[in-house]
């Protein structure tokens, strides 16, 4: 049968925590140049260098994983969502009686 779709909850979680993860490898990677700003990293070029980047790019990344988080936790609702309709489903077909 063509056109159905498949949930696997499994999958769901892993990204979840994955995307998770992300999220805070990308709030943290932007530490180290932010705590540098205030801090001699070497010749003055690069100092300035650091410090545009930093930034530059601080706001952005702090923008994409604040959106990560969102889709993180709409993922989770959807995947908490899923499971309790396999749930009722299978009380449907079992006639409220767990299945063995």
């Amino acid at each position: 049968m063509s056109g159905y779709y498949r949930v696997e909850l499994q999958g769901m979680g892993r990204l979840a925590k994955d995307l998770e993860s992300s999220a805070g490898n990308m709030r943290g990677a932007m530490r180290p140049l932010k705590d540098s700003a205030s801090q001699s990293v070497g010749h003055e070029e690069l100092q300035k260098a650091c410090e545009n980047f930093q930034s530059a790019w601080d706001y952005g990344v702090g923008q994409i994983a604040d959106a990560t988080d969102g889709i993180t936790e709409g993922l989770r609702t959807s995947s908490r969502l899923y499971q309790s309709l396999e749930e009722s489903v299978a009380e449907l077909f079992t006639g409220g009686k767990t299945a063995k």
